[in-house]
């Protein structure tokens, strides 16, 4: 039987534990997220969650989850990645080990909202690091509305009405705001949200912002008064025509941009004697065109291009106009 005297068994079990050590420091990883938490935001500013890998000697994958968005890492990227929410955008640069998300127009719902950061090494070790921010109202009023414009006619809006005080039970908030009314019963932090598509008529017309407590221990509301501009429409159009009889031509209109509420209208004629409405073929949301044939001297005159507002029982709102003539007619 061979004996090992202790002095060499100790060498060994120091000899094991060094090793382990430098092959589990070789792999040691660890996370840095910032903001640090509890940072403080205010309302309606846009700030950036950041989580980096250190040391950055790896490609590994990441996920980063903050309230209902999430996005996973995988692999060599550098990118930028945008959310439907619009509020949400996500950006990565691996060389770095760098993962980003980019929240834009922090509400009071962004309050103490958990920022998570999840790493899986390429060893499949797991690393997990949170992070929150305090959102604080620089107006110190209770209620606010977003966002505050200016605004552009048919432009899709999400409004929000937000009340931000905690532990306020039997409380009623409500929102009108571009000729709509909505209420919720609340008891803390909430934000009402209105989409529509900003009408022109609305003008000057004001939003307010109310929460009242059943008990009128409070009755606080925040207005804001909507500018909306006209909707820049640009017309390219068919020049002045110059026909011969007896031949056909094509008129074209394009507006880039166009959509909805705005779509094409019929072509509208004119020539001193009588006014038409003329059905053509829309080649796109943006283009349309309009054959004329067997020209004579009745389809010589002004052809307008028209667009009209769908909301509006198909008004015109705008025209571009351009004329046919015969040949040695001037």
């Amino acid at each position: 039987m061979i004996r090992h005297s202790d002095s060499n068994r100790d060498t060994g079990v120091r000899y094991l534990i060094l090793t382990s050590l430098f092959l589990t420091g070789a792999v040691q990883l660890e996370l840095d997220l910032s903001p640090n938490n509890g940072t403080i935001v205010t309302i309606g500013s846009n700030m950036t969650f950041t989580c980096s890998v250190i040391p950055c000697n790896e490609t590994g994958s990441m996920v980063l989850l903050y309230r209902h968005v999430q996005k996973l890492f995988s692999g060599i990227c550098n990118e930028t990645f945008n959310i439907t929410d619009r509020r949400f955008e996500f950006s990565c640069n691996s060389a770095e080990c760098m993962y980003s998300l980019n929240v834009y127009d922090v509400d009071i719902t962004d309050h103490k909202r958990p920022m998570l950061c999840i790493y899986r090494s390429s060893s499949e070790d797991m690393l997990i690091k949170t992070t929150s921010i305090g959102v604080l109202d620089d107006t110190y009023n209770f209620t606010t509305i977003s966002p505050t414009g200016p605004f552009v006619d048919g432009e899709s809006v999400d409004f929000k009405c937000c009340f931000q005080r905690e532990d306020s039970p039997d409380t009623t908030l409500s929102f009108q705001c571009h000729g709509e009314l909505i209420t919720q019963e609340i008891d803390n932090f909430t934000c009402l949200n209105l989409n529509v598509s900003i009408d022109i008529d609305q003008n000057r017309t004001k939003c307010k912002c109310t929460a009242q407590s059943k008990d009128m221990s409070f009755d606080v509301s925040s207005e804001l008064q909507l500018v909306i501009n006209q909707y820049d429409l640009l017309f390219e159009l068919s020049p002045i025509t110059n026909v011969v009889f007896d031949t056909s031509t094509t008129l074209a209109c394009r507006v880039a941009g166009l959509q909805y509420p705005f779509a094409f209208g019929h072509w509208e004629y004119h020539n001193g004697k009588e006014d038409k409405s003329l059905i053509s073929s829309i080649i796109s949301n943006e283009t349309k065109l309009l054959t004329v044939n067997n020209i004579t001297y009745e389809k010589m005159g002004i052809y307008y291009c028209t667009v009209v507002d769908v909301r509006k029982n198909n008004s015109i709102i705008a025209n571009a106009s351009t004329e046919l003539y015969v040949q040695g007619m001037y």
